[in-house]
């Protein structure tokens, strides 16, 4: 709990904050994209990424070196977390480019030695190519949007080709009933992941339970919820990142059944079906 309050502590005096108090946490202002996309670019960012959202205002998101090392270690937990291992072929479907789940979750496992086939969304590899490699290839471990993955296997199944991988982790879009009950036709262990692009990678589902019960993996992000007229919203905190200030950001992402930590954050919830608000 010490440690969180120091991260949070040291975080704002960065920005300039000064918190000061007991409850120097619950004074910080709620910051929503609007909020977000006005402060003050720093000129220490690794990397920076355009976040997608309602607005058709594109929102610059400058990571520091030490927010990249700490998403993807995040990411690499959620790897260990699903049981990906060296002996996996992962089948990266996720998006390229401007968004940053599909090389996050690439740099994790090459990081840690695991075969990557970094084939991308329908714009970047053609659907025909993608299920040429994987009848070919047979990837036990697939990182995907849920439609895409749904594309996939009902051509694959059409064509005839048992190439269903143990295992899919579902990223990049929140998984739907819809969705869940045909995925769990094609027999595939199921993992959802959630993290917005502001603050990514930040948690994963577990084996034989619900994929939108989330566990909170890995450091650096603070997690809270916030009762609003839609239900519980999830609010992140990037510790790390001292190049953009995501502090008490609004995700528009709902959630339900939550569980908190001792100092505060959320641990675990429920992800529900819902759009991102209009922050």
């Amino acid at each position: 709990m010490e440690d969180s309050l120091n991260a949070r502590r040291l975080l704002l005096e960065h920005f300039g904050m000064h918190p000061s108090g007991k409850d120097f946490w619950e004074r910080v202002p709620i910051r929503d994209r609007k909020l977000l996309g006005s402060a003050k670019r720093h000129s220490d960012f690794l990397e920076m990424r355009l976040a997608s959202g309602p607005s058709d205002r594109p929102l610059y998101i400058f990571y520091s070196k030490q927010a990249v090392g700490s998403f993807l270690g995040r990411a690499a937990a959620i790897a260990r977390a699903i049981g990906v291992t060296q002996k996996n072929m992962i089948l990266d479907l996720l998006p390229f480019g401007s968004a940053l789940s599909g090389s996050m979750y690439c740099r994790a496992c090459n990081k840690a030695g695991v075969g990557v086939m970094a084939v991308g969304t329908p714009n970047i590899t053609r659907p025909e190519l993608a299920i040429e490699l994987i009848d070919r290839l047979r990837p036990d471990v697939w990182f995907s949007m849920p439609s895409y993955a749904l594309r996939l296997l009902a051509a694959a199944d059409a064509k005839g080709s048992d190439c269903v991988p143990k295992k899919i982790m579902i990223s990049d879009e929140i998984l739907s009933d819809a969705e869940l009950d045909e995925l769990k036709k094609f027999g595939a262990e199921l993992y959802e992941t959630y993290g917005p692009a502001e603050c990514p990678a930040i948690s994963t589902s577990e084996r034989n339970r619900d994929p939108r019960i989330q566990t909170v993996v890995g450091t650096g992000a603070y997690v809270e919820s916030v009762e609003t007229a839609r239900g519980n919203e999830l609010l992140v905190t990037d510790l790390n990142n001292t190049s953009t200030p995501v502090i008490r950001y609004r995700t528009g992402n709902l959630a339900t059944d939550i569980r908190y930590g001792k100092d505060g954050s959320v641990k675990e919830f429920t992800l529900c079906q819902n759009d991102r608000s209009e922050s």
